[in-house]
């Protein structure tokens, strides 16, 4: 098995680095990198407006509206203008994700991929995280800000609340919960570089262990 046959999913805290290190595997890998491109693909597969698409990207459906649909039967409203409730939404982007999982090794960021995938024998699933301070100071520089009023913390934490809401609703687990992934890492500790190194040397391992076991099955 070659390593550019897994498929890396990557979740992560918002500033920890996450659709760098995506950047890195899928160039040392020689596969494709999956983030907003994954919606582009949704878009034209599903007939959904791409502008429409990202502004509810990894965001859950309405509780209320859950809760409605789950108790009494009441089905979500479309979307203005597309024809789409919040969980068929969800259902579309998660049918285009598995077929991109099944078709090709690659990377993917977000999207609850590592729940989609988590059947997958060549799926390898990675969450990334770090102390606030840090990821804050990683924000900063990528966004170029001075925020001297504790801006960027706040938006941080409204994204991590946005992403742990999306998870849990899509798979019923605890985003960030170390059992739901194959490797963990704090990316304050060691740099994305070394990150890589380490992924692409649990792939080598884990492609001689599934080699080995076809061999003897």
């Amino acid at each position: 098995m070659k390593l550019s046959d897994f498929v890396i999913v990557i979740g992560r805290q918002c500033g920890s680095g996450g659709r760098e290190l995506g950047h890195k595997l899928a160039t040392r890998l020689g596969v494709k990198y999956y983030d907003r491109e994954l919606l582009m693909k949704v878009a034209e597969e599903e007939g959904i407006s791409p502008g429409f698409l990202a502004a509810n990207d990894e965001k859950k459906p309405s509780l209320l509206k859950s809760m409605l649909s789950a108790c009494l039967g009441v089905q979500s409203d479309p979307y203005p203008g597309e024809g789409f409730n919040g969980d068929e939404l969800l259902q579309a982007t998660s049918c285009v994700v598995r077929k991109i999982m099944e078709g090709e090794g690659c990377v993917i960021v977000g999207r609850a991929a590592d729940y989609i995938g988590r059947d997958l024998p060549n799926m390898v699933s990675v969450f990334l995280h770090a102390d606030l301070p840090v990821r804050v100071a990683c924000v900063k520089k990528r966004e170029g800000s001075g925020d001297p009023g504790g801006f960027v913390a706040e938006k941080i934490r409204k994204a991590d609340s946005r992403r742990r809401d999306f998870y849990n609703y899509v798979t019923g687990r605890n985003w960030g919960e170390t059992d739901n992934y194959h490797l963990s890492f704090d990316t304050g500790k060691i740099s994305l570089d070394a990150v890589a190194d380490l992924i692409e040397l649990y792939l080598k391992h884990r492609a001689e262990a599934l080699s080995a076991a076809e061999a003897a099955s």
